[in-house]
């Protein structure tokens, strides 16, 4: 597997939806951020690209009562051995296959709006662990 020496924002944005740890209601923390631009279906169809260099581990539509839609799980292995994932839900297209190495800020889907309401790139990263199905974590990111 390649090594991920560079990381990039995955889609262009001019706004953030819900971000980090932030609170939905109810108790329910955001695992990552929501890019779009701040208006409802400008983001659809547009090209989301993978954050590093790495191999495609999960790609397929999520079962997750978490709404996830089409979902990206891509493995980023760093120089000093270290895994990173980085996940990309809510893609109106998947254009990469499980097993599959991708480069850094090669095109890897189109943004929409499976699984949520509007069309918008929800991305996030974790390190590590994380359950096959790409349902849930194994281990929640308290702190990075």
């Amino acid at each position: 597997m390649k090594i991920a020496d560079k990381f990039v924002v995955p889609m262009s944005y001019s706004h953030f939806g819900y971000t980090f740890l932030e609170d939905m209601g109810g108790g329910n923390l955001h695992l990552g951020c929501d890019l779009n631009w701040g208006k409802p279906y400008d983001d659809d169809g547009k090209q989301v690209n993978a954050t590093a260099s790495g191999e495609v581990v999960y790609s397929k539509q999520s079962t997750s009562s978490r709404g996830w839609g089409n979902l990206i799980i891509i493995k980023h292995q760093l120089e000093d051995g270290k895994v990173i994932y980085t996940r990309y839900a809510h893609l109106k297209e998947r254009w990469i296959a499980e097993g599959q190495e991708v480069d850094y800020d090669q095109g890897i889907g189109t943004c929409g709006n499976t699984g949520t309401t509007y069309p918008h790139l929800h991305w996030d990263a974790f390190i590590e662990k994380y359950v096959k199905d790409g349902n849930s974590l194994t281990s929640y990111p308290k702190s990075w």
